[in-house]
């Protein structure tokens, strides 16, 4: 992975992982890196043969399926867990909508106008869904707050936390 300075395309920093592991991430995170020498770092997720989420959503357009893996001997299997979610929209340059808030996976259903929370820690029971006032089309974690703020297509922006309330905000 090439971090880049975003007008001369110097690399800032690189990052090879070693075999076996690979990057999960589409799309690494910006951050604030706290402590004795605060400064900017990117966050991905990594994932080999000691552990990694894996967790994908297949079909996003149509009907929107959350798949996990799991290793079972030498072979990846896969299991089916929830229809209806989706991790972005056909035209939207938003490509992940999905966010990990407090060890959870919050989703948007296929019309983006509910949150669905998922705990992969209980065998990834579906907690609650959370209707929304319009349609998502951006979604960011807010870790102070323990919160998912959500951009709707009307402009609003709704705060959903892990404890499943929203609060509307301009």
């Amino acid at each position: 992975m090439l971090w880049l300075e975003r007008h001369g395309l110097d690399a800032l920093r690189e990052l090879n992982l070693p075999a076996p592991h690979v990057f999960e991430d589409i799309a690494p995170r910006p951050v604030v890196l706290p402590g004795a020498q605060p400064g900017r770092g990117l966050l991905t997720v990594r994932s080999g043969p000691d552990g990694g989420q894996l967790a994908a959503v297949h079909t996003p357009h149509i009907g929107g399926v959350l798949h996990v893996y799991r290793p079972e001997g030498e072979r990846l299997t896969r299991q089916r867990l929830y229809a209806d979610v989706s991790t972005h929209r056909i035209g939207m340059r938003e490509v992940d909508l999905a966010a990990w808030v407090q060890g959870l996976l919050i989703l948007p259903s296929q019309d983006g106008r509910r949150l669905r929370l998922m705990n992969p820690a209980a065998d990834w029971t579906e907690l609650k869904a959370v209707a929304l006032p319009g349609r998502a089309i951006l979604t960011a974690a807010v870790p102070d707050a323990a919160a998912l703020a959500v951009l709707l297509d009307g402009g609003q922006v709704v705060l959903v936390g892990a404890s499943a309330r929203t609060a509307p905000r301009a």
